[in-house]
């Protein structure tokens, strides 16, 4: 379970099967106030081995292991809110058969926590917390739409062993009415229960896709205090105060870097011009069609009073070579050092709504009084050049 990639509420089409299922992740929980948990399990007492707990607390990703001694095993650490977690039983290593099942089971950690079962961690009962008997309750609600999953599985996967598209259209027009099915469980589900954790971890999770909306303020707050006030409920008010913040008309954050000569530059530097701010990196796909579009906007805004900032976050060599060799023309500067991890970013990063890498490439046209004249701008457009035109003063 990595927080930059979670399990998404559509099916997932398995290499070389087409196992289909149902499910939702938490993202990293950024915590601050630490509460003891524990998970204590018994299984069928043939049961040996060791059993794996994955979860995220504070951003990092943990994986910690327990032995699973006649069906008994004991976990103990510490968390904030409620964690979307997972136990696996001993887990298959390196390649595993199509139709191999995985004796794992998804849980919510919060407080005490019992795991028992007469034989292995699928038929598990799980007693905890009120997050984990709101995560069973909605769980039940897609048991129907599982089911019937299943029996779409068991007819798409020889199709798609045959690679046989023609007869897997019908089947995939189905399962995209169980999709839609499902997104209305959901809705109804985050719409009756507004003091769930479950309820807000679904709601955020649909919401942490791509960039923070500041229209999302009144959705977020049907939620009950009590969940608002949660360190992830915090964080979501502090994302969409931040994305308020950068509606068109506001003073844009300011920074200070260094260019490829080393020298200070800071944004102030070009009050009286428009700038086109960009926040990037080399390595993203597709980069090509990223430098095709930025090069036709700068022959277009060439003449508009506008100057374009690169702010760029790869390491010194590669921004160095790309920057020289892709945008030339550019006020090139790099924020790299602000990074405290792979996917995290730096204070500038985060004053412009950009989370982690995978929010890059990002961009903002700012006038000449220093004020926003755009919402975040859509990279991915072949009128790109054509649109900034004739927002640029």
């Amino acid at each position: 379970m990595q927080a930059s990639s979670p399990i998404k509420d559509k099916y997932i089409l398995m290499k070389k099967t087409a196992i289909l299922c149902l499910a939702f992740t938490a993202l990293a929980t950024l915590v601050k106030a630490q509460h003891p948990f524990t998970i204590d399990g018994q299984l069928s007492p043939d049961k040996q081995g060791f059993i794996i707990l994955d979860y995220s607390s504070m951003g990092k990703y943990t994986r910690d292991s327990a032995v699973v001694t006649n069906g008994k095993f004991s976990f103990k650490g510490t968390a904030g809110d409620p964690l979307y977690a997972m136990l696996n039983l001993n887990p298959a290593q390196g390649y595993v058969a199509s139709g191999a099942v995985n004796d794992r089971i998804k849980l919510f950690i919060e407080g005490n926590t019992t795991v028992k079962s007469n034989a292995g961690l699928i038929t598990a009962e799980i007693k905890g917390g009120k997050a984990e008997d709101d995560y069973l309750k909605r769980d039940a609600l897609y048991k129907p739409l599982n089911a019937k999953l299943e029996t779409l599985n068991a007819q798409m996967r020889p199709l798609y062993e045959e690679k046989n598209a023609e007869a897997m259209k019908p089947i995939k027009t189905q399962i995209n009415v169980l999709l839609k099915q499902a997104q209305q469980i959901d809705s109804t589900f985050i719409r009756q229960n507004p003091d769930s954790y479950v309820s807000f971890d679904i709601w955020r999770s649909k919401h942490s896709k791509g960039f923070i909306k500041s229209e999302w303020r009144t959705e977020f707050e049907r939620f009950s205090k009590r969940i608002r006030n949660t360190e992830e409920g915090k964080l979501m008010a502090e994302k969409i105060d931040r994305a308020n913040n950068l509606k068109p008309g506001n003073i844009a954050p300011m920074f200070t870097l260094k260019d490829l000569s080393g020298k200070t530059v800071s944004l102030s530097d070009f009050k009286g011009k428009n700038v086109l701010l960009v926040l990037w990196y080399r390595h993203f796909f597709p980069f090509e069609t990223f430098s095709l579009y930025l090069r036709r906007a700068e022959k277009r805004l060439k003449d508009k009073n506008t100057v374009i900032v690169g702010i760029s976050y790869d390491d010194d060599t590669a921004w160095r070579n790309a920057a020289t060799q892709e945008f030339p023309e550019w006020v090139n500067l790099n924020a790299s050092s602000e990074r405290t991890s792979v996917n995290e970013m730096g204070a500038i990063a985060l004053s412009y709504g950009v989370y982690s890498s995978g929010y890059l490439p990002a961009a903002y046209l700012i006038g000449p009084d220093g004020k926003i004249l755009s919402d975040l701008i859509n990279l991915n457009d072949n009128e790109l050049g054509l649109k900034l035109e004739k927002l640029a003063k």
